[in-house]
């Protein structure tokens, strides 16, 4: 059915997980309620949604993301904050004291970022952008592509965008951002006077288990999940993320290159023809990160903001089944083997790699905010919280 028709249809299982399985007019056997769901096996479950896709051929992966990084970050480039919102960024010659840069990280754009930094007042009223406008010269956002480009290749237009620019960059960052803003500071940028304060929000540092490629398949199911919990509010987040049209871009990937329940390696590849994502992958064999990494050395500007998100409330039921962090995990599905944020591993958010003498380099202790285990800050809603407008503002005075 897959390969006749190019649909794919949504199960809630009988554990409260939502499962994807190919054709339109597949129908369950497995009986309901049983655990352990195996991949490629029938399950009963109420159909929840279909979604047809169009197969593309190798040559066209290419650009379908370009197209899909056009439709998520419209409006590339480097972009000037202003009272109007964000417009693009024409250098004027005047002299520039102190400048805030804001990188958004994968799936978003820096629009969604500026809301979600305006979105909270401290106590004294004001949000963090608030503040920002009476600190720095200019806000700027770096809105780009973040599925057909790799953080390296960001961090290089990053710095053509900069050109001569003076003034010195403070910098925030979200998620994948952090690792384009880590490219540019410690290897791309060719004046180092201007080197400021980072912030990491989220960020995978050290990589996130969502882009390792053995588990696209699980990821998407994961997404799947997720954006449905957000979509009805249940933990809603400050930042946009469009978790279930993620889950249905990286279905036409896998299914336009095998059949989704296939059990080679060639189904679970298919995440190396992303280039943004798979240089994400906390894995050994991520050379572009490990040579970020080989590179790390102690960075007392270096800030991090970071969560491990243990979710209670009934709706994220689904949870267990793809974390260790409890016995109903042992089945197939299993992504994180450690805590996290909902998106990234909490360990891997300040983890910056080992020095040339093997001597492992973390952000410093006294340089983060780190909310815990808990059950209300993850990764989409970090600037959701008020201690996080403070921590920025601390750490960037």
């Amino acid at each position: 059915a897959e390969v006749g028709d190019g649909t794919m249809t949504c199960f809630l299982d009988g554990d409260g997980v939502l499962r994807w399985r190919p054709g339109s007019a597949w129908q369950a056997a497995m009986p309901a309620g049983r655990r352990g769901l195996r991949r490629g096996a029938a399950f009963a479950g109420e159909v929840v949604d279909q979604f047809v896709f169009e197969r593309l051929g190798l040559n066209d992966i290419t650009t379908f993301l370009t197209g899909w990084d056009e439709k998520l970050t419209p409006d590339q480039g480097l972009r000037i904050l202003g009272d109007g919102g964000l417009a693009p960024f024409q250098p004027d010659g005047k002299p520039l004291k102190r400048v805030l840069l804001l990188i958004h990280g994968t799936f978003s754009n820096s629009e969604n970022f500026a809301g979600a930094l305006a979105s909270v007042p401290d106590t004294d009223g004001q949000s963090f952008l608030e503040w920002a406008r009476d600190k720095y010269d200019v806000i700027l956002a770096f809105n780009h592509p973040t599925l057909s480009l790799p953080p390296l290749l960001n961090a290089l237009r990053l710095e053509s965008l900069l050109g001569d620019l003076p003034g010195k960059i403070d910098i925030v960052c979200h998620s994948r951002g952090g690792i384009v803003a880590r490219w540019w500071y410690e290897v791309t940028c060719r004046r180092p006077e201007r080197l400021g304060k980072v912030v990491f929000a989220g960020s995978p540092l050290a990589g996130t288990s969502l882009a390792a490629p053995d588990k696209v398949r699980d990821v998407i199911e994961y997404f799947t999940n997720v954006g449905r919990v957000l979509k009805y509010g249940l933990g809603a987040g400050s930042l946009v993320f469009p978790f279930l049209s993620v889950a249905q871009g990286l279905m036409s990937l896998v299914c336009s290159a095998t059949s989704f329940l296939a059990s080679v390696p060639l189904a679970d590849a298919v995440i190396g023809l992303v280039p943004g994502f798979t240089a994400q992958s906390r894995v050994a064999n991520n050379l572009e990160l490990v040579e970020l990494r080989n590179r790390a050395r102690p960075m007392p500007q270096y800030y991090a903001i970071t969560s491990d998100f243990r979710p209670t409330d009934p709706g994220w039921y689904f949870w267990r089944h793809f974390t260790r962090l409890n016995a109903a995990s042992l089945a197939a599905g299993l992504i994180f083997p450690k805590p996290h944020d909902l998106v990234v591993d909490h360990e891997a958010m300040t983890e910056l790699g080992r020095t040339p003498q093997g001597k492992e380099v973390l952000i410093p202790a006294a340089h983060r905010l780190d909310y815990g285990r808990n059950g209300k800050i993850h990764h989409v809603n970090y600037f959701s919280d008020l201690k996080s407008v403070q921590f920025l503002k601390k750490s960037l005075a």
